[in-house]
């Protein structure tokens, strides 16, 4: 035990001159190094480590050296990423970008057809650019050698061997880890030597078939194996024998097999190839270009590897989105695409960009990211919206398109959980106290309902002074769904106000209600009356009926007041018996007589307005509506188009301006 503790404290410990740390260690064979995960001491940043062990392994030095001197010269998108290097007297150490070994996914069985054939072309794509552009040899072409970035791409590395034709110290094959078992016919015959005399191309050209084989079937035992089809596919099969064709001078070239694949119809035409070459482009194209390539994103984009994805796809995305490229199809795509990040992964690629997009003065972007909030905003960090998109969020009350100030109504539910208090017991109230007053008579409808659902969030002096003042105003809206809508909030938010206010402020402004020309007002004004009389009788009933006067007034309170009393008793009795018909002996009645009237309750008797067919009764203890049941109202809806045919619309619908600061006293807000 103790012994793999000293192990795990070495690994852990920094190495001099190396500004990288080590980590656990990833199974990782057939292989000169060791490969361990590690993290870069400056930022922590994620990086892998190569291991050689010089005196295990003495013998072999000179392809480690190899290695990290060709890696290190060597700058292709197709090459593991260098980052740094340090060789004591017992380790080589090799920090590159973060990867994990491509035979763990060939292991699981977790790549189909498309994606081996995706990977397999960038792998040509870096051989052809050795042996090409490089006069170089590569000579150690195998599963082992390739890696999967964090974009998912797949990487070379293994350049133990790599060699210029052109070098005089040449390093040979035949010092790795099972040379023979994947050595080209011409090594059997002339030696490792052969390689230099035969065409650049040739020996990786054989090592390239031997990896199709490795991918699509598997490993092998004996090169024997090789002339079987198996499962490779059967448009790469005829070009795959002649990259092992036994005579070198014969054999296709890896350029050759890429020019074989990109014939139209042909295996590296693929939709998924196609695109991962055009996604690199978009910022560059014209605009119909763009809008075909985004249009097949839309239809492949599940089939790309979530790597990929976050690494390759979206940064292009918010790139061109940024430089003012793609407009709102773009943002919704990336808004879709980002919905797969975890938190941390939106934090780092996403949300930068989106707290930019906020500013931007293209009302098409702030449109979309008014109706995306709810998909964003659970990732976006409560600082963030605070400082830098609420003060942008605002800006859409007074935006002079009213579609803008609807969404920004409609944003305020999403917005608001995220919100301090002083954001919105301030600005927030001061920008719907703006809205409310609006000329649209939908944004004053829905700025009701909006306060109706934030209710909970407002401070409780703030709720005392902003909701019945704003609910009551509505009431005199001349727009039939905004006076419903204050009905419904105020029956919502009853139990948000004080019994003085109930009777004093809230039921005065609703009563004239019960006698309003619409009859759907009309009915949800009885509501509303009744939710209010029974809380406020509920309360009254706990109101002590006898204040304790002080000793030596009781006799006189006593005598003056029981004649004030016996004279006003008298006086409403006979006032109620001649309206109600009654005969003055009822008049007379005890008082705990209850006195029967022939008319109905004022609640239901206002229904009784002329071409009214028929009206439902309504119950004192009625339950007040919940604001979930009702929505933002439409301007699509039927009432808004006959509002909309009138041809005085503008004039009944403007609301009367009280003043710039009108709303502000109403509800209450300081300038500070």
């Amino acid at each position: 035990m103790d012994l793999f503790k000293s192990a795990a404290s070495l690994l852990s410990k920094s190495i001099p001159a190396f500004p990288y740390t080590i980590q656990d260690k990833v199974f990782f064979d057939d292989s000169i190094w060791t490969l361990h995960n590690g993290f870069r001491k400056e930022d922590s940043s994620k990086c892998s480590i190569f291991q050689f062990e010089i005196l295990r392994d003495r013998g072999r030095l000179p392809l480690a050296r190899n290695a990290v001197r060709k890696l290190k010269t060597t700058r292709h998108p197709g090459v593991v990423k260098f980052l740094d290097s340090v060789e004591t007297d017992q380790f080589i150490y090799l920090a590159t970008e973060r990867v994990e070994p491509l035979s763990w996914s060939t292991k699981r069985g977790v790549l189909d057809q498309e994606i081996i054939k995706w990977g397999l072309y960038d792998i040509c794509k870096t051989i052809k650019f050795l042996n090409e552009e490089a006069t170089s040899i590569h000579g150690n072409v195998r599963l082992s050698s390739i890696f999967i970035s964090k974009s998912s791409e797949w990487k070379l590395f293994g350049f133990e061997v790599l060699t210029n034709v052109k070098d005089e110290n040449v390093t040979y094959s035949g010092l790795l880890p099972q040379a023979k078992r994947y050595a080209a016919p011409e090594v059997g015959s002339n030696g490792w030597s052969g390689i230099q005399t035969s065409h650049v191309s040739s020996t990786d050209a054989f090592a390239l078939g031997v990896l199709i084989y490795t991918l699509f079937n598997g490993s092998f035992d004996a090169q024997s194996e090789l002339a079987f089809k198996n499962s490779i596919p059967g448009p790469i099969y005829p070009h795959y024998k002649n990259l092992l064709n036994p005579n070198p001078k014969s054999r296709l070239s890896t350029k050759e097999f890429i020019d074989y694949g990109l014939r139209h119809g042909s295996f590296f035409k693929g939709e998924v190839i196609t695109f991962s070459e055009e996604i690199s482009s978009l910022g560059i194209m014209n605009p119909v270009e763009r809008e075909r390539v985004l249009n097949k994103l839309e239809e492949i984009s599940g089939k790309f590897p979530e790597g990929f994805t976050k690494s390759k796809i979206l940064p292009e995305l918010l790139k061109v989105l940024e430089f003012g490229g793609g407009g709102a199809k773009i943002f919704s795509m990336i808004i879709n695409l980002s919905s797969q990040l975890t938190s941390d992964d939106f934090q780092s690629l996403v949300s930068p960009t989106i707290v930019r997009m906020f500013s931007s003065a293209d009302r098409e972007i702030r449109i979309c990211l008014l109706e995306n909030l709810d998909k964003i905003i659970d990732n976006l960090e409560k600082k963030t919206v605070n400082d830098k998109i609420f003060p942008n969020v605002l800006m859409g009350f007074s935006d002079p398109f009213p579609v803008v100030r609807e969404l920004t109504i409609k944003s305020v539910l999403t917005i608001i959980p995220k919100l301090t208090d002083r954001n919105i017991n301030n600005d927030l109230l001061r920008g719907l106290a703006k809205v409310q007053n609006d000329v649209q008579p939908g944004i004053r409808t829905n700025t009701t309902i909006c306060l109706g659902m934030i209710a909970r969030y407002l401070g409780e002096n703030t709720r005392r002074k902003v909701l019945s003042a704003a609910f009551t105003r509505s009431l005199k809206d001349p727009f039939p769904p905004a006076r419903n809508a204050s009905l419904l909030a105020l029956s919502a938010t009853m139990d948000m106000f004080p019994m003085e206010d109930c009777a004093v402020r809230i039921l005065p402004g609703v009563i004239p209600s019960l006698i309003d020309k619409d009859k759907s007002i009309r009915a949800q004004a009885g509501k509303t009356v009744d939710i209010y009389m029974s809380r406020v009788k509920l309360m009254a009933n706990n109101i002590p009926e006898v204040i304790a006067a002080p000793e030596g007034e009781k006799t006189q309170i006593d005598g003056w007041a029981g004649w004030a009393v016996s004279g006003m008793k008298k006086m409403a009795a006979e006032r109620l018996a001649a309206a109600a018909s009654i005969p003055p002996s009822i008049a007379d009645r005890p008082s705990s007589t209850p006195l029967k009237l022939s008319n109905p309750p004022l609640s239901v008797q206002s229904n009784n307005f002329p071409n009214v067919v028929s009206s439902e009764p309504i119950t004192a203890g009625a339950t007040p509506l919940p604001l979930n049941d009702y929505t933002i109202w439409d301007e699509d809806s039927p009432v808004w188009d006959d509002f909309q045919d009138s041809t005085e619309v503008g004039d009944k619908l403007k609301p009367k301006d009280d003043g710039d600061n009108a709303w502000e006293n109403d509800w209450g807000l300081d300038d500070d």
